[in-house]
């Protein structure tokens, strides 16, 4: 039986700049595995990989370039962590690292062309767009119908969460990082929603742009992993400080905030709760503002991805004819993966 494999990105271009978690993922690990290869070897071991250990589930994650290229694999219940990483290890993985594996040369894939350079441009309009979003956000936390509607749904959200009893110690819980999205030289890249298993139960939130669902989906993340859940935290990759989707493996849950760039037509069998209506008079005379202030927020948005599109295409994997599988056989013959690979 095949489980339920989440597509996940390490890293992804922000109003800060290009960001990471690798380092995050790495740390909040049992045992790690790294890959110390290039990109598309990496990416070639990891989808072999994914078909050896299909019976597992599996949360992916791609660079934010290519969303395409396979950086590492998250085995969330063994907390067991395959990643790549190119170059000389960083000091921060050593306590985590079971083993490393280096490729050499001669048995590496090959790209065309490099990773992309990014004008400063992108990250200068993006932070703009990410400053009228917060003037956005100040304009709706006056607006105190939405803020009660937000509020209570807080509480129906964590009511729902504590009628399932968490299978976990307080103090064995753990919080995860990772982008949804990410801006590529093709436009906003985001994940399907529906890429994982159909048995994921999703609740889509619409609302506003700027409402504080970010910061409830944070609020949410926090108390249910004091309640004894893991979470995994999703951004968008425009702000990685606000929370856009929040996972909770342990009882299979996505409550995710369903707005551009990164929503989703949902599903029948979805759960969607829409917060774009019924404010009336609160609005009073904010209307214009908030028009204005989204229409620069696309505006500066749109500016970013202008410049992203001139930058030359994304990397892409020619024909890999290397053996990846020896490479595989490797890692699944190494300690951490042993004693449940070959029980599968």
């Amino acid at each position: 039986m095949t489980e339920e494999s989440i597509p996940l990105l390490a890293e992804s271009y922000t109003a800060y700049g290009k960001q990471s978690f690798t380092r995050n993922w790495v740390r909040t690990m049992r045992q790690s595995v790294v890959i110390n290869g290039d990109n598309s070897t990496v990416s070639a071991i990891c989808h072999g990989l994914l078909k050896a250990l299909d019976s597992h589930v599996t949360w992916t994650l791609s660079r934010a370039f290519n969303p395409g290229l396979l950086s590492g694999i998250i085995l969330p219940n063994e907390k067991i962590a395959i990643i790549g990483h190119s170059g000389r290890l960083s000091p921060w993985t050593q306590h985590t690292v079971s083993h490393t594996l280096i490729i050499p040369e001669n048995h590496q894939a090959q790209l065309d062309g490099q990773d992309p350079q990014v004008p400063h441009s992108v990250y200068r309009h993006l932070f703009i767009a990410k400053e009228y979003l917060q003037d956005l956000e100040n304009l709706w936390t006056g607006v105190h119908s939405l803020t009660g509607r937000i509020e209570a749904l807080e509480h129906d959200l964590i009511r729902s969460l504590s009628q399932s009893a968490p299978p976990f110690s307080s103090s064995s819980v753990e919080t995860y990082h990772a982008f949804r999205s990410s801006l590529t030289s093709r436009g906003p890249f985001s994940f399907a929603h529906n890429d994982g298993a159909r048995n994921i139960k999703r609740t889509l939130i619409a609302s506003p742009l700027g409402s504080g669902v970010p910061a409830m989906l944070k609020r949410l993340g926090q108390k249910a992993r004091q309640m004894g859940y893991r979470v995994l935290l999703l951004h968008c990759g425009l702000d990685p400080s606000h929370i856009d989707h929040v996972y909770f493996p342990d009882v299979s849950w996505l409550v995710s905030h369903n707005i551009a760039p990164h929503s989703t037509v949902p599903a029948p069998y979805d759960k969607v709760i829409d917060l774009t209506d019924g404010f009336g008079a609160d609005l009073k005379n904010l209307s214009l503002k908030i028009e204005k202030f989204s229409y620069l927020y696309a505006q500066a948005y749109n500016h970013a991805w202008e410049d992203f599109s001139r930058v030359p295409g994304s990397c892409c994997l020619r024909n890999y004819s290397s053996d990846a599988g020896f490479w595989i056989q490797e890692i699944l013959s190494l300690a951490p993966l042993q004693s449940f690979t070959h029980n599968r």
